[in-house]
């Protein structure tokens, strides 16, 4: 087996800059002697991975450099970038992370299983993986970083295990799920009542929707993006229980035909509703019109009937956000009076 040991502090060949120490049968790694650990790098700043890793990869438990061993613990920021080309990948059984856009955009990978010692999923660590289909987050897992799956269009279904307890913004935007659990010894998310959805225990916040979720009675507020992109449902309803609705909480649901929001909702986020294109009615129940954030409704039909409260019908001809709607009515009485 052929081991060259490269530097990168040291190595300039062809005014290029090595962006990994070793390389061994055609994997790059960075190796840190002072554990006798390796992580899995990209090759170089100016010669992306994509050339280099495609088909099915198995990384080793131990690489071995110089006949010295190394356990292989992480796949290092951008090792796999715009791999578009890679199928499957295998990964070490003593793996403990996965750091920021490890294999973003490869668009091409359909199955990843992530050994029971990894504890941190980076930013954007799968982000655009198109055909991902099957995710198993194991046990040991602690933390999911912004945008780690954002974009895995046919993951359909999510569990979240027990001992997660960072969950980034983002996490798992515009992907396609219906099926959403947590673990129910988890302390800081939960799935309660079936919900199809995770919910931040301490502030009540819902923070990742699905097609199928049912809002519990209990979630304060909708969280930043939780629904983005979300294609269900087509008839929303926000319960009295919610008072806030965070920024891009629906941002680009264009499936949604009507929304309903409660007596007791009080403020709407930037872009909250934006690009929700097909909303042909929404009805308010709020006496006070709720704040809006810039570009809550954005290109939002502005001839779809806004429904009010009688006695609130000018505030919210007045009011930023909601002004711009063509006809704002008064909800029937029966409606007024829940």
């Amino acid at each position: 087996m052929k081991r060259i040991l490269h530097f990168c502090f040291m190595a300039l060949i062809s005014n290029v800059i090595l962006a990994y120490d070793v390389d061994v049968d055609g994997i790059f790694y960075n190796l840190f002697p002072e554990t006798m650990t390796a992580e899995v790098a990209p090759k170089s700043d100016d010669q992306p991975a994509e050339r280099l890793y495609k088909g099915n990869m198995t990384i080793p438990d131990t690489m071995y450099c110089n006949a010295t061993a190394y356990r292989v613990v992480g796949v290092g920021p951008s090792a796999f970038v715009n791999c578009e080309d890679l199928l499957h990948i295998e990964l070490p059984k003593g793996l403990q992370y996965v750091a920021d856009k490890a294999f973003m955009n490869c668009t091409k990978l359909q199955h990843i299983i992530l050994p029971d010692s990894v504890v941190r999923v980076g930013e954007k660590a799968f982000f655009n993986c198109q055909q991902l289909t099957a995710l198993m987050l194991p046990d040991t897992i602690f933390e999911i970083g912004n945008e780690a799956f954002a974009k895995c269009y046919k993951l359909t279904s999510l569990a979240i295990p027990k001992n997660v307890c960072k969950i980034g913004i983002n996490a798992f935007c515009d992907c396609n799920l219906s099926l959403v659990a947590v673990h129910p010894d988890n302390k800081v998310y939960c799935s309660r009542r079936n919900c199809d959805a995770i919910i931040e225990r301490e502030s009540q916040t819902l923070i990742v929707g699905s097609i199928n979720t049912r809002i519990p009675d209990s979630v304060a507020t909708i969280g930043y993006g939780a629904f983005a992109y979300c294609t269900g449902p087509e008839n929303l309803f926000i319960p009295r229980c919610v008072t806030k609705i965070e920024d891009n909480a629906f941002y680009g649901c264009n499936y949604m035909k009507s929304l309903k929001l409660s007596s007791t909702l009080q403020s709407i986020g930037a872009q909250a509703f934006a690009n929700c294109t097909d909303i042909k009615e929404i009805s308010c129940r709020a006496e006070v019109p709720p704040v809006c954030g810039e570009n809550a409704f954005k290109n939002v039909n502005k001839k779809a009937q806004l429904s009010v409260p009688i006695q609130s019908i000018e505030a919210y001809k007045n009011a930023d956000g909601w002004r711009d709607f063509e006809e704002i009515v008064a909800l029937p009485t029966k409606a007024t009076k829940k």
